[in-house]
């Protein structure tokens, strides 16, 4: 789940933290890493201290069934680039590209 603390992001990660996901979730600044954790987030991703490409790669690399992605652009093409075939991408916004 990226952008994991905003308005639709942590709609998501509690929806799919009750349905039994382990979920990893995105954010941009540290101090939203312990809502994140409050949130019900497995594995929070600074994504400006860290790789998500990476992080996927090392810690997950089983691929991911199911993504929610609210940010669009690099953030994007990590998740597509660590989806499990016949994955899901679940694109509800695409705040990186606005001005």
């Amino acid at each position: 789940v990226t952008a994991c603390c905003g308005a639709t992001g942590s709609f998501a990660v509690q929806i799919a933290k009750a349905a039994g996901a382990t979920i990893i979730g995105t954010v941009g600044s540290e101090d939203k890493v312990a809502v994140a954790r409050r949130l019900g987030v497995d594995r929070v991703v600074q994504y400006k201290e860290e790789d998500l490409a990476a992080v996927l790669a090392n810690e997950f690399p089983g691929g991911v069934d199911v993504a929610y992605d609210g940010v669009g652009g690099p953030l994007l093409g990590a998740i597509c680039s660590h989806l499990k075939p016949r994955g899901t991408v679940l694109v509800v916004g695409s705040i990186s590209q606005y001005p």
